[in-house]
């Protein structure tokens, strides 16, 4: 009976050796952050010496669909050192979603490729309180068409409807900051844009009345944020934005915007220089950084006020974006 047993584990171990042999492994498969929206990830594969390795495949799906459906990811993975493969700046939109490795091989001495794989689920998260518009306006309206009439360099102005009957159109539809993302999963991140296009918001460029202050202003209006976690301990807020008419004349004035903070009492606050004059931001071809805070102020909404000049010409492109709207804390 010994006897006949051992040549019996001899064989089941010779057996599971030439398995191992010609079966990689695809050990580990981590997901950490690397920015917003974006993720690294590494993997440890183990080769097999009895079969003919093929190149890895990284392929992410979307938890949110039922079930989930795995895209490949554009370039792979870069061998780092030995087993270790990386893929740095993964591009996601945020939610869960599940990360697939796959070792394609082919034992020796066969034509048939064999797969072994490992998943891993991560989710991204935008930071809280942030608005991202990455496929909607999160609640964000708008206030227009209007000029401001002062009298004076510290005056806040008296507003003067232009253009009754026609409302400001913006989407989520404007180009990303601080990049066009390029993702493995179908989803467009985006920026809230209003166009400058007379066929779209003709107040822009044919305000009715002719505005005296030269300028037509709207305003990006926030959704009460005093239930939007992140913002209970803010006192201000930041952002990215970017606007050009490419068709500007030298002697025009630029696209500018104002921020605005309005507290539980309904109060404005807007930034200030030294002689309590407003201040602005200029806007240009490339997302800039504006912000402003106020101590002693928690935001119940927040606005971004938008002053488009009278422009002499403009192409059917030119619009302002504004993103990456998040919560600011400071002394």
């Amino acid at each position: 009976m010994t006897a006949h047993t051992r040549p019996s584990i001899l064989a089941a171990s010779l057996l599971i050796f030439g398995l191992s042999a010609c079966t990689p492994t695809v050990n580990s498969v981590t997901v950490t952050p690397a920015g917003e929206n974006l993720v690294n990830v590494q993997a440890s594969i183990s080769s097999a010496p009895a079969a003919s390795m093929g190149t890895p495949v990284l392929r992410v799906a979307s938890l949110a669909d039922t079930p989930p459906v795995f895209h490949n990811v554009a370039g792979g993975f870069t061998q780092v050192n030995g087993p270790v493969h990386q893929k740095d700046g993964l591009v996601l939109p945020a939610g869960q979603f599940r990360v697939e490795v796959q070792q394609p091989y082919t034992p020796l001495f066969t034509s048939a490729t064999q797969t072994a794989s490992k998943t891993q689920d991560v989710t991204v998260s935008v930071p809280q309180g942030c608005f991202f518009f990455d496929g909607s306006a999160q609640g964000w309206t708008t206030d227009g068409f209007f000029e401001l009439q002062t009298s004076g360099p510290t005056d806040f102005g008296t507003r003067v409807s232009l253009c009754s009957g026609q409302s400001p159109v913006i989407g989520a539809t404007g180009p990303n900051f601080p990049q066009s993302y390029t993702s493995p999963i179908p989803v467009a991140f985006r920026s809230l844009a209003a166009s400058i296009n007379p066929l779209i918001n003709a107040c822009f460029t044919q305000p009715v009345p002719a505005s005296q202050s030269g300028f037509v202003v709207i305003d990006f209006i926030s959704p009460n944020l005093s239930t939007v976690p992140g913002w209970s301990t803010a006192n201000g807020f930041e952002l990215q934005g970017r606007g050009l008419n490419l068709a500007q004349a030298a002697n025009e004035q630029p696209m500018r915007i104002q921020l605005l903070l309005q507290d539980s009492t309904g109060t404005f606050f807007r930034p200030e220089n030294a002689q309590q004059q407003p201040t602005f931001v200029d806007l240009g071809a490339t997302f800039a950084p504006a912000s402003f805070v106020r101590a002693n102020t928690t935001p119940s909404q927040i606005r971004v006020r938008l002053f488009v000049p009278r422009m002499a010409s403009v192409t059917p492109e030119t619009e302002v974006d504004i993103d990456r709207i998040c919560p600011r804390t400071a002394p």
